[in-house]
Order: structure tokens, then C-alpha cells, then sequence
């Protein structure tokens, strides 16, 4: 599970979990994790928003792609209100802001942690049937290197912006 490299996010040891849906506990829960300085100099909300909704192009197009069509997630419209990259926002504090959509196949639940010099992205699925099961079983490695890229990628983004001025 390496060190990282200034930012580079990592995946790391699952944070607690964070409740139940439809009574029961999650069946998956990966964290990835950028550590860097003067990461808690922006909000949750920002961060996810970052992360979600700022990554280059053919990026960010893969993963909707995965998300709507592979997995049918329910996304709200894109610029919806109390949405990120069309999951609906849960909890929000300064520090910890939760996602969560559904669909027939799964429910899903992100939630990002920030603290004063690190970023810590979980992702909590439960499946919805057989079907859900076998077909996350099947893109949890794409999921493995999409989500630390996301962050890595923001990371990278907020550094030049604050380098620039």
C-alpha cells in the first residue's frame, strides 16, 4: 500500500465505517488517501467538488460513462442543487462531506475526510442482489485506480492554482 509522494494518493487500511443502509452494514469499503501540506486550507464540499467535478475530460467522461450506463446510478441533473457530479449530498461539516445515489444494483455512499495536511476519500457499497455483487466485484479494480487518480489529480490542480496566484 506504499508511501506517498506529496499528494499522491494512496490506497490505505478502510476508515471506520460510517452507519448502515437498508439495516445492514456495507458489503464493500476502499479509502484512498493524499497526504499533503495546507490540505485543510479548504473545505469538504470543496474537496469532493474539486475531486468529482473537475477532472480532465476523457476522465471525467469514463467515469460518468461507469457510473450512469455500467452501474445505473441514479444521478441527479448535473448543476443540481445539493448535488455533486449528481450524487446527492448528505452530511456536510467544515471538515467530512457525504455523497450518496442508488440504483437498481447498488447503493453508494462516499464520504471525504480532511484534515489539516490530509485528504482521506472512502467509498462504501452495498449491493442490491446477485447482479450488483458480480458486477462491482468486477470494476472494483478499475475503481482502485480511478479513485486515487481523482484525488491525485485535484491535489496536482489546487498546487498549480495556488503556485499561479
Amino acid at each position: 500500500m506504499g508511501v506517498s509522494r506529496g499528494g499522491r494518493a494512496r490506497r490505505i487500511e478502510p476508515v471506520a465505517e460510517i452507519g448502515q443502509w437498508d439495516g445492514r452494514g456495507p458489503d464493500y469499503v476502499t479509502s484512498f488517501a493524499a497526504d499533503f501540506a495546507d490540505a485543510g486550507t479548504e473545505s469538504a464540499e470543496h474537496w469532493v467538488r474539486r475531486i468529482l467535478e473537475t477532472a480532465p475530460r476523457p476522465l471525467a467522461l469514463f467515469v460518468f460513462i461507469g457510473w450512469k450506463f455500467v452501474l445505473r446510478l441514479r444521478l441527479a441533473p448535473r448543476r443540481s442543487a445539493g448535488t455533486v457530479a449528481g450524487w446527492t449530498i448528505g452530511e456536510t461539516t467544515l471538515d467530512v462531506v457525504t455523497l450518496e445515489v442508488d440504483s437498481s444494483l447498488v447503493h453508494a455512499r462516499k464520504v471525504l475526510h480532511v484534515e489539516s495536511s490530509r485528504l482521506i476519500l472512502t467509498t462504501h457499497v452495498w449491493y442490491a442482489g446477485t447482479r450488483g455483487r458480480v458486477l462491482w466485484s468486477a470494476l472494483a479494480p478499475v475503481h482502485h485506480r480511478i479513485e486515487p487518480l481523482l484525488v491525485s489529480l485535484a491535489v496536482s490542480r489546487w498546487r498549480r492554482e495556488r503556485a499561479n496566484g
